[in-house]
Parts: C-alpha cells; sequence; structure tokens
C-alpha cells in the first residue's frame, strides 16, 4: 500500500494576509478537487495579534495604539479559538487538508496537532501536556504551544503555533487565548539555551509525517503557485464548457427540439 502524499511548504518570516491568502487559495483547490494533494505550509510571521471567532480584544492588555506604534496589527480570523500572537521564533504549521481523506474526525485532529507539539517539546527535554479546557501544549502552568482550525466542507486551515525561541514581550500585552493567569513560554526560555528554529522545523516535519503516517514531498512557492494558477484554469473551463452544454440544451428545449 502506498504511503499517502502531502506537499510540503516550508516559508521564511512572512506577513499574516499573504500567507491567510495562499492558504485560502488551496483550500478553494481542494474542495472543488482541482488540488489531489493536501498540503503543509512552516512559516514565521511578522508580529501581528490574531483573533479568533470568540473575539478576543477585550483580552488586549495594552491600547491598539500602542500595538500600531510597535508595528504590530490586530488581525480577524475565521479560526476557532481566541486571541493569539504570531512573531520570528514561532513556528506555526498549517495543515490544509482533507479530513475525510486522512480518516480524521475534528476531534481526533486536533488532538494529533498536539501530539505533534508535545513530541516536539519531548525532542528538546521540556516535558509538557495537554488541557483539554484550554487547548494547546502547557508545561506545568505555561502555554507553549497554541492551535485553531476552520473546517470549511470537510478541509482543514490554520492550525498550530510552537513557541520556539520568540521574543516573549509581546505575550504580556494581552490574555493568552482569553486566559486571564495564563503566562506564556517557549522551549528557549525552559531549556535556558539557544534553540534554533531550522532544527525545531526538521524534528516538527518529521513528526508531523510519523503521526499522520504520510510522506512529505517538498514544494517551492513558485511551483505550487503556478500549480494553483493551472489548476484554477482547468477549473473555469469546465465550468464554462458545462455552462455551454447548459445554454445549448436551453435553447434546444426552446425551439421544441
Amino acid at each position: 500500500m502506498l504511503t499517502p502524499q502531502w506537499l510540503f511548504l516550508d516559508l521564511p518570516i512572512t506577513d499574516y494576509n499573504e500567507a491567510l491568502a495562499l492558504q485560502e487559495r488551496i483550500v478553494a483547490a481542494r474542495v472543488r478537487g482541482s488540488l489531489v494533494d493536501d498540503v503543509l505550509i512552516f512559516i514565521e510571521h511578522k508580529p501581528v495579534f490574531t483573533l479568533g471567532k470568540r473575539g478576543g480584544r477585550q483580552f488586549l492588555r495594552v491600547s491598539e495604539s500602542f500595538l500600531s506604534s510597535q508595528e504590530i496589527s490586530v488581525i480577524q480570523t475565521e479560526r476557532g479559538g481566541s486571541i493569539t500572537y504570531h512573531g520570528p521564533g514561532q513556528l506555526v504549521a498549517y495543515p490544509v487538508i482533507s479530513l475525510k481523506e486522512n480518516g480524521l474526525s475534528v476531534a481526533a485532529y486536533v488532538e494529533l496537532l498536539e501530539e505533534v507539539m508535545l513530541r516536539c517539546a519531548a525532542d528538546y527535554g521540556v516535558a509538557c501536556r495537554r488541557d483539554k479546557k484550554n487547548r494547546g501544549v502547557w508545561t506545568d502552568v505555561k502555554k507553549i504551544g497554541s492551535l485553531g482550525i476552520r473546517v470549511k466542507r470537510n478541509v482543514a486551515m490554520h492550525g498550530l503555533a510552537l513557541n520556539v525561541c520568540p521574543d516573549l514581550a509581546p505575550f504580556s500585552w494581552m490574555s493568552p487565548c482569553g486566559i486571564e493567569m495564563a503566562v506564556v513560554t517557549s522551549l528557549a526560555a525552559e531549556k535556558r539555551e539557544t534553540v534554533s528554529v531550522s532544527t525545531v522545523r526538521q524534528r516538527m516535519a518529521a513528526w508531523f509525517a510519523s503521526l499522520f503516517r504520510v510522506e512529505l514531498k517538498p514544494i517551492g512557492p513558485a511551483e505550487l503557485d503556478v500549480m494553483l494558477n493551472e489548476q484554477q484554469e482547468d477549473a473555469y473551463e469546465k465550468t464554462g464548457q458545462q455552462d455551454s452544454k447548459a445554454g445549448v440544451a436551453q435553447a434546444a428545449a426552446a425551439h421544441g427540439a
């Protein structure tokens, strides 16, 4: 039996909205069936606070004008959860995958995303745990990894964020995920030594492949862009052909053919 394949896109620090637009293009292609492979994106973001379906502006501890002075934006998203922060040094993984084709329920998928972070932390000697009331990954009382997903027609997007070595100051400017007394940490802070994002990327990729039982096929952004453009054009052509056939059928019916 062949091992299922995911395309693997490993990106540098990228603006949040650019990454979101890319995810949405991939979701659209997976939903209409023009893209047959799931896609896993690794990325770091420029500093940004994102809000989930439960909002979260009320959990900001600083003004948005202060954030603007720090060149940090606040963006509303459609993922689950509340407020969170992304910035350099935090490894974000966006699996854009068909849950049905991977044989996963939403609950099982969330558990696997947490397991990826638990295994990565364990690789660095940092013992972590789950909290089913507050999803994500925690050390003792400190949050080290968060997650939030959105599912559209059985295709999941958004994903997880593991704190490797980010500046932790911006996390103190909010109540993480709306939990007033939560404290945020990182692998570097727990180890009290330098931890490289590039090495964690390698370990996380290995755990995704192992836990989801897939093969990761590296792909570049230009190659993926060409693939998505070609598939979108094919979808438009098919839609045009269907519309044309429907038009001919309607015309024939109108003339009593």
